[in-house]
C-alpha cells in the first residue's frame, strides 16, 4: 500500500482522487454532467477530447457510482445513451461512508498490532 502524505489543506478534489482514484478529466466530466445530462459525443466536443477518452472516463464514473447511463431509442430505429450525474449530495454521503468504512477497517487491523506484527 502506497503511503500518502497528509497535506495541510485537503480539498474535495484530493478526496475524490484518493478515495475513488479519479483524475482531472474524470472530475471535469462529472462537473459537466452535474450541470446537465449529456451524450458521450456531446461531452467530447465540449471538453475537447476524443469520444473514446470520454467514454472511458464515463465508464469509470459509472463504476464509482458518480453517474448513470440511460438508453434512449431513436424514432427510426437504433439507440443512444445519455449520461447523468448522481446528485452531489448523494455522492458526498457515499464518499463519507467509504471513508468511515476505511477508518473502521484500519482501526480493526491495528487492534492486534503487537501480536500480529511481532510474531
Amino acid at each position: 500500500m502506497k503511503r500518502e502524505p497528509v497535506q495541510e489543506s485537503i480539498e474535495c478534489s484530493d478526496v475524490l482522487r484518493f478515495i475513488l482514484d479519479l483524475n482531472e478529466l474524470d472530475m471535469q466530466v462529472y462537473r459537466y454532467l452535474a450541470a446537465d445530462a449529456e451524450r458521450a459525443d456531446e461531452l467530447a466536443e465540449k471538453i475537447g477530447k476524443d469520444r473514446s477518452t470520454i467514454h472511458r472516463s464515463l465508464q469509470k464514473l459509472i463504476a464509482c457510482g458518480l453517474c448513470k447511463r440511460e438508453r434512449r431509442l431513436l424514432g427510426g430505429g437504433g439507440h443512444y445513451y445519455i449520461y447523468a450525474a448522481i446528485p452531489p449530495d448523494i455522492v458526498k454521503e457515499t464518499i463519507k461512508s467509504c471513508i468511515d468504512d476505511w477508518y473502521n477497517k484500519m482501526n480493526y487491523a491495528l487492534k492486534d498490532f503487537n501480536n500480529e506484527f511481532f510474531k
